[in-house]
């Protein structure tokens, strides 16, 4: 009869099975970059001016020539989370340190993609204040400031959120009794 898991096992299964949900939701978040898409969503009620405006911010932030590339690397980041998190729930010998690799390099590309928009923001600020004042000038109850600073919340916030989350579950995979639970019985 085989022994039974270590006490920590639930734990670490659970861990791992975030860490799936984390990698699939990568995956389909980098297939969404490498085809065009607004950033921005489209309010049903405006004038034309405003959504011509907001059609403008859209269309400047989808210019963005690094944007496929991010996607080829978001989806290999969440194959890799995917695949580690089943070397986890298998209890393959070095799956710990494969899953720290898999969720570093999954931070370095969440870190990479937020320079990088703050990079296209910088670099496209002159046009997007010029249409966020236009739409501005469109809506009701919104300055320029307000539209550039939802811009900047909409883009950046996301991807650092996503990079502390998996710091919090590297800083879990990490801790001793998850490392005992993941090695395999001698």
């Amino acid at each position: 009869m085989a022994s039974a898991p270590p006490a920590r096992a639930p734990a670490l299964s659970l861990l791992a099975f975030i860490m799936m949900i984390v990698g699939s939701c990568q995956v389909y978040s980098g297939v969404g970059k490498l085809g065009t898409r607004g950033y921005l969503p489209m309010p049903a009620e405006e004038t034309a001016e405003a959504a011509e405006a907001l059609r403008n911010v859209v269309a400047i932030l989808d210019q963005d020539p690094h944007q496929r590339a991010l996607g080829v690397v978001a989806i290999v980041g969440g194959v890799l989370l995917f695949l580690m998190s089943l070397r986890l729930l298998r209890r393959v010998p070095g799956s710990v340190w494969w899953a720290k690799q898999a969720m570093v390099a999954n931070v370095l590309v969440s870190g990479g993609t937020c320079f990088r928009h703050a990079m296209h923001l910088l670099e496209r600020s002159p046009d997007l204040v010029t249409e966020a004042r236009t739409y501005a000038a469109a809506s009701d109850g919104l300055t320029s400031s307000q539209v550039m600073d939802m811009i900047w919340v909409q883009l950046l916030l996301p991807e650092v959120l996503y990079g502390v989350f998996l710091i919090y579950l590297l800083w879990r995979l990490t801790r001793s009794a998850r490392r005992a639970a993941a090695e395999p019985e001698n």
